[in-house]
């Protein structure tokens, strides 16, 4: 019992470093490039945008090439040292803005370096759960620690970056501290995972003449995986809201200093999401509960847009709260759902597909946000935005509705898919016997 306990602690404080990394490029990067490094937001949206592209080459590859490791020490561990390194390294190349002569091309280089070190990363973390244990119930729990400790470290740099860049003397130089000090944070908290999990779950192997079809039913024919990749994919305009939320907070709320009272409201309310999935499952199914937190969400979107005015700062922190509390569910959900899915291929199929199946995810969750932030882009633009110049009086409401209107229509349309999943509780108990009975056998 306590080695399950530490090992669910190591899996969540990797996962909080996995996210630090993400969370920084993914709601600081493109303002730091277009407010620090003198790159237009059209031009900053677009390298997100290719990046995306190359990924969808880029993460179904290294999904194949894990999922044919097989050292000594598992299928995915040697890469959680080797991904962490590398992460570090190009999250302080990427904040690090030397004064070269093509800037553009710089945080071309940097940020697909950071995307393809990020993704062995991801794939290597996020598969983790499915390999150390079958057990739906100690999966659940597993993947709730460790999505818990994501969505801490994704919200803990929107809390953290001002406050600490302007410790570092502001500006570039702030930035540069910064994307040094977070980076050595996340190593540290993504090693130490290493060295405190080991792979449990090894797949039924099948005759070499069948493992072809297999392999390709496995995953082209499992359709409650894709059902939850179309979910995750239409639910893109919610990725507007992190990318958006230091603008929200400099040209509509009047202040950078505003990230840290909204994050902080935001993480108290993925905190007590995460510590109440226990307790609502009991009740309702994983699916019931992703419809109807998406669709809470994005009434709720709605409701803030209409009735409460920005101005209202007080206000718009506890809407922060709720709405965070609500949209945690998918963030958490998703993963044990995946993990279902995965036995569900293998109980259909006679393959499990860890490595490539996160992979896809990672592809699928990397695009949501590079079409957001290229969507972003696109919005700050049309709605006036310039960088380094004063900006239109009307940007301030503009902004708003982009943190509101479109995340809501997002969170509708995540809701959708949701209705056809045909994974249940009884459903999932017939598999987890079914898998027991043939690796026994």
């Amino acid at each position: 019992m306590k080695k399950e306990r530490f090992t669910k602690l190591s899996y969540s404080l990797s996962g909080a470093g996995k996210e630090i990394s993400y969370g920084l490029t993914s709601s600081y990067l493109m303002y730091f490039y277009t407010e620090m490094f003198g790159i237009s937001v059209i031009a900053a949206g677009t390298l997100f945008l290719v990046a995306r592209i190359w990924d969808a080459i880029n993460d179904p590859l290294m999904g194949v090439i894990m999922e044919k490791t097989n050292s000594k020490r598992g299928k995915v561990k040697p890469y959680v040292l080797l991904s962490s390194i590398a992460v570090f390294v190009f999250t302080v190349l990427a904040f690090l803005a030397p004064d070269v002569k093509n800037k553009l091309l710089y945080a071309y280089i940097t940020y697909i370096g950071w995307g393809m070190s990020f993704t062995v990363l991801a794939i290597a973390n996020t598969s983790a759960a499915s390999l150390m244990t079958r057990d739906d119930s100690k999966r659940t729990s597993l993947i709730t620690w460790h999505r818990l400790g994501t969505l801490i470290g994704n919200t803990l740099p929107l809390i953290a970056v001002i406050p600490v860049v302007q410790a570092f003397g502001g500006g570039l130089t702030g930035f540069r501290s910064m994307g040094i000090l977070f980076g050595v944070i996340g190593l540290v908290l993504c090693i130490q995972f290493y060295f405190f999990f080991n792979e449990n779950v090894t797949e039924r192997k099948v005759e070499s003449h069948e493992s072809l079809k297999r392999d390709k039913k496995s995953i082209t024919k499992n359709i409650p995986l894709f059902i939850i990749f179309a979910s995750a994919f239409l639910g893109l305009l919610k990725g507007l809201v992190g990318a958006v939320a230091i603008y929200f907070c400099k040209y509509t709320l009047g202040s950078e200093s505003y990230m840290v009272p909204l994050s902080m409201a935001g993480l108290v309310g993925t905190i007590l999401s995460a510590l109440s999935i226990k307790f609502w499952l009991k009740f309702i199914d994983k699916r019931q509960i992703l419809i109807w937190t998406n669709v809470i969400a994005g009434l709720m979107g709605l409701f803030a847009y209409y009735f409460i005015p920005y101005t209202n700062v007080n206000v718009i922190i506890v809407y922060t709260f709720f709405s965070q509390y609500f949209q945690a569910f998918g963030l958490i959900l998703f993963f044990a759902m995946i993990a279902d899915t995965i036995d569900y291929g293998e109980w259909k199929y006679g393959t499990r597909y860890e490595a490539f199946t996160y992979s896809f995810f990672t592809f699928v969750s990397k695009m949501r946000g590079a079409l957001s932030q290229w969507l972003l882009g696109i919005m700050l633009a049309y709605y006036g935005y310039i960088s380094g110049v004063e900006q239109v009086a009307t940007l301030g409401g503009d902004i708003y509705k982009i943190i509101t209107i479109y995340p809501a229509i997002g969170a509708f349309l995540a809701a959708i898919p949701m209705l056809f999943y045909p994974i249940n509780r009884k459903l999932r108990q017939e598999i987890q016997k079914d898998l027991e009975l043939r690796e026994v056998s």
